[in-house]
């Protein structure tokens, strides 16, 4: 009967299918190599760009608030440390059945992104790699979600020191007794600044119960963090006069106009960031002319005023139209 011939497909299909999957899972795969890390950072042209990639990723938490601050006196190469740290939910959409999977596919994971397009800025999955990685060779990740916490280690200089060739990342959670979580407890303890057990517990609990937290460390060179007590400056901008130049060099000025959600806060060393209105860069002129008009055959002369808002530099504003 067509019924019995329609089952009779149906499952000549699914063993097709299964085999066909079985037959993938042998093929060998490629490794990423260790320099995948370096060619992550080289994406972004400027660090505001790479620093806006990890705001981002806060926002699509639904983060309250990001606080961004300079840590001193750690076992780094200068002694500084970047951090962020956010009060969002750290999403559980990707099908991990932990925390540690969580992680090791949302936050380490190479392409492809499972967050909301409409909602949501994060639209690839390299967000994180390519704004840490441009921003300092090492990254330690802090989550905590539903009373677990874990952290995951993005590190050149880990990979650089054991002469690794292929993209390794260690992730550990707490009480989760693998041998994957005690060796990544290893190596995290090993290649970040944080060299105990009570150390890094104190990083989750400058999070609370909820929230990630980001420390950046071997930072760019590119960054000023310690010349001014409010901000985060790129290096070579000091002095520039010009409207562009100065927000690209100035994490206060690029964040207060870039992220104009009232219900967002940005604080920097412990100092909120007030949205910018981009109309304040508007610059009103009236322009007043005289026309020529028709009117029955006559020649009507009148003055016209016309009111034009101009977006420009302030080098352009006090300069004759």
């Amino acid at each position: 009967s067509p019924k019995v011939q329609i089952m009779q497909r149906d499952r000549e299909l699914g063993v097709s299918l299964s085999r066909d999957q079985s037959l993938v899972d042998r093929l060998p795969r490629p490794e990423v190599a260790a320099a995948f890390l370096n060619t992550a950072g080289a994406q972004h042209s400027g660090p505001m760009g790479a620093l806006a990639e990890l705001v981002d990723n806060s926002l699509d938490a639904n983060a309250s608030a990001i606080n961004l601050d300079v840590c001193r006196h750690l076992s780094t190469n200068d002694g500084t440390a970047l951090t962020l740290t956010d009060n969002g939910k750290f999403s559980s959409d990707s099908g991990g059945s932990t925390l540690f999977e969580d992680i090791r596919l949302r936050v380490f994971g190479l392409g492809g992104s499972l967050k909301d397009h409409k909602t949501e800025i994060g639209r690839f999955g390299l967000g994180f790699k390519i704004g840490a990685m441009r921003l300092a060779k090492d990254a330690l990740v802090f989550v905590v979600r539903d009373g677990d916490r874990a952290a995951g280690l993005l590190s050149q200089s880990m990979l650089a020191h054991s002469g690794a060739r292929a993209y390794v990342t260690p992730i550990w959670q707490e009480n989760m007794e693998t041998e994957d979580s005690r060796n990544s407890l290893d190596a995290i303890l090993q290649f970040s600044p944080f060299k105990s057990m009570a150390a890094l517990i104190e990083q989750f609990d400058l999070i609370g119960s909820q929230g990630t937290r980001v420390v950046l460390y071997n930072v760019t060179k590119e960054l000023d963090l310690t010349s001014e007590p409010d901000d985060i400056c790129v290096s070579h901008s000091k002095g520039e006069a010009d409207t562009e130049a100065r927000i690209q060099g100035s994490l206060r000025a690029f964040a207060s106009m870039l992220y104009l959600q009232r219900e967002f806060t940005i604080r920097i060393n412990g100092v909120d960031v007030p949205p910018f209105d981009v109309f304040d860069l508007y610059c009103p002129r009236v322009f007043t002319f005289q026309p020529i008009l028709h009117s029955q055959g006559k020649k009507l002369c009148r003055n016209i005023q016309v009111r034009l808002c101009l977006l420009t530099r302030e080098t352009v504003f006090d300069s004759p139209l």
